[in-house]
């Protein structure tokens, strides 16, 4: 599959000659990390419940009372970090807006969840959310938290910091290539499901200059997602998500290497769901239905 891509290039100029040894000029390590830290992946955000939430390929489901039980995996340099999350939809409230909650989840026996109480979030999103019109972030109208059974309600800014919400959506994944590939069946909570699977890929090439030469760094995204419409939401019974960027100097340096490959795997798994939600996290506020 050849993924085409996007290239980019950022101008860094260095401060200084930065002294010469031995007739050579020496590049301050500083311009060097400076230049990765510019040339960031642009497909740096995690893979959360809304990454393919404009993807037309995707069925939307926001009946309300649906939800649905993940546990989120990340692979990095070697670490594992795992999480589990309920997101319920309760249906739109007077003003039109949808409201979801984002719960975490504890596995009190083996292959046994539960809510775990006083914590969470409610979103109420605008008209946006089931139009799949603009940015899942701007739409956006509402965030409030419970930790520790207390409700605080957060502003924009401190929504885009919180763990709890970059989870649920840290950005979208607008791809290059779309490819469907052959019907895999997954077996969710003894339900066995037939699903269609398909592959959203990007690429990215970026350019900056160094002083003496120009690292080039190439990122690329994948994201695989089993899919059926009986799962609520966006019918996601399995999706991964690769990343990997690398860099490279030209013309090499024997006193600088470039930073070593990043790599970063996702998944989220569908683990349960069903109908008849309940707000988890007290009653919902006035003017809401």
């Amino acid at each position: 599959m050849r993924r085409p891509g996007r290239r980019s290039r950022t101008e860094t100029a260095g401060s200084g000659r930065g002294g010469e040894v031995g007739g050579r000029r020496r590049q301050p390590p500083a311009v060097l990390v400076a230049c990765w830290l510019a040339l960031a992946p642009a497909a740096a955000s995690a893979l959360d419940l809304f990454t393919l939430w404009q993807r037309p390929e995707l069925p939307l489901d926001l009946a309300a009372g649906q939800w649905a039980d993940y546990r989120r995996q990340a692979l990095t340099e070697g670490r594992r970090t795992d999480d589990l999350l309920r997101i319920q939809c309760l249906g739109q409230d007077a003003q039109g807006r949808w409201l979801l909650e984002v719960l975490p989840l504890v596995e009190t026996d083996p292959a046994v969840f539960a809510v775990v109480p006083g914590e969470g979030l409610r979103l109420w999103f605008s008209g946006a959310l089931a139009e799949r019109t603009g940015s899942i972030v701007d739409a956006v109208d509402e965030v409030r938290l419970w930790r520790d059974g207390e409700e605080q309600v957060l502003d924009r800014r401190e929504w885009r910091r919180d763990p709890l919400v970059t989870a649920s959506f840290s950005g979208e994944f607008r791809p290059e290539l779309v490819e469907e590939r052959e019907a895999t069946v997954r077996v969710i909570s003894g339900r066995e499901l037939t699903c269609r699977q398909m592959v959203f890929a990007a690429a990215d090439t970026q350019v900056a200059r160094l002083p003496n030469s120009t690292m080039t760094q190439t990122s690329s995204q994948e994201v695989s997602a089993a899919v059926n419409p009986s799962i609520p939401l966006l019918g996601l019974a399995y999706v991964t998500e690769r990343l990997r960027a690398e860099s490279r100097l030209d013309p090499p340096s024997d006193r600088l290497s470039p930073p070593p490959p990043q790599i970063r795997v996702e998944i989220l798994e569908c683990i349960d769901f069903g109908s008849g939600a309940r707000p988890a996290l007290g009653p919902v506020p006035m003017g809401s239905d």
